[in-house]
């Protein structure tokens, strides 16, 4: 009997190949996220010493160009900080579609390994009943060849 080939086996490799490309795209995006809320602690601090800063000066007596400097750079982080919490709202939509997309892949996956463990054990069972055929058919001709030679 022919070896055992899976008629869906491309589009199970594809999906194995695309599920790994998901992967790696979500860890990249993860990786980002992670980043980018490093980043976003560190303009917080910034902020925080701003205004510090500006408390601390304010008591000691400062001037208003100082005063302004201190404001703009505080105001700039606050901007910044608020251009990143952008950003990390659409990277948490890539990873949400992301997400999704590697859900489908696996429910893809385990349909398609379904079926191929199930077509595997067919085929295994039509090669044990083509093998008790031929044994049945070995015998029967030995068989009656014993019993035409008077045995």
């Amino acid at each position: 009997m022919r070896e055992f080939r899976f008629r869906l086996a491309a589009p199970l490799r594809l999906a194995r190949v695309r599920k790994n490309q998901l992967a790696r795209e979500l860890s990249e995006i993860v990786s980002r996220v992670t980043d980018l809320e490093r980043e976003m602690m560190e303009l917080e601090q910034g902020i925080e010493e701003s205004s510090r800063s500006i408390l601390d000066r304010a008591r000691s007596g400062i001037g208003g160009a100082d005063l302004t400097l201190l404001s703009r750079r505080r105001e700039a982080l606050k901007s910044t900080a608020m251009r990143l919490g952008a950003r990390k709202g659409e990277l948490a939509e890539q990873e949400f579609g992301v997400r999704r997309q590697l859900a489908e892949v696996g429910r893809e996956m385990r349909v398609l390994e379904r079926l191929q463990d199930e077509e595997r054990r067919a085929h295994a069972l039509d090669a044990d009943r083509l093998e008790q055929a031929e044994i049945d058919e070995m015998s029967g001709k030995r068989h009656a060849h014993l019993q035409e030679n008077g045995r």
